[in-house]
């Protein structure tokens, strides 16, 4: 009897071995799958920046690209002391919020109160053809072609206000 409760013994403990081992088996293929899973999302989060770089370092160019038409059109109908540029806009938390055209000429300074509306107008014109010709393909896009010049500033702050909104 002994050896037959022995053996009743024996057999419950190997059972309960075979059970503990299966169950570490299931938990480290579950633990692989997860490991794999985390392993995958890294990798398309490394695919996601990559995108986002490229999106990033695309947009860099197509800003450089108008700043540069705008110049040289500047430069072919003015003098070579003109420059145009987006100058960044940052809201109160430091976070870039849009860009703001500007004119730049080495001699007038920088407030655009000194350019004459030829000037203005060249550069806008400018900045409106490549923002068409980006956009071909794109959702519509809206261009205003100075509708607010003969505005005075309280009708011009409203109309941007409903724009915005």
């Amino acid at each position: 009897m002994i050896n037959s409760t022995l053996f009743n013994d024996l057999q419950i403990k190997v059972e309960s071995n075979k059970q503990q081992i299966i169950r570490e088996q299931q938990n480290e293929a579950r633990y692989t799958k997860i490991i794999d899973d985390i392993k995958q999302t890294i990798e398309q989060l490394d695919q996601a920046i990559e995108l986002c770089a490229l999106s990033l370092k695309e947009r860099s160019k197509i800003k450089e690209d108008i700043e540069e038409l705008a110049t040289l059109i500047l430069h072919a109908l003015f003098d070579e002391n003109y420059r145009f540029a987006f100058d960044a806009v940052y809201d109160d938390d430091g976070l870039l919020v849009g860009l703001k055209p500007q004119i730049y000429h080495f001699e007038v300074g920088d407030d655009p109160k000194n350019y004459g509306g030829g000037v203005r107008n060249i550069v806008s014109f400018a900045v409106r053809l490549l923002f068409v010709w980006l956009g071909k393909g794109l959702s519509p896009i809206l261009i205003l072609d100075e509708p607010f010049v003969n505005l005075d500033k309280a009708k011009w702050e409203k109309i941007v206000k409903f724009l915005e909104d």
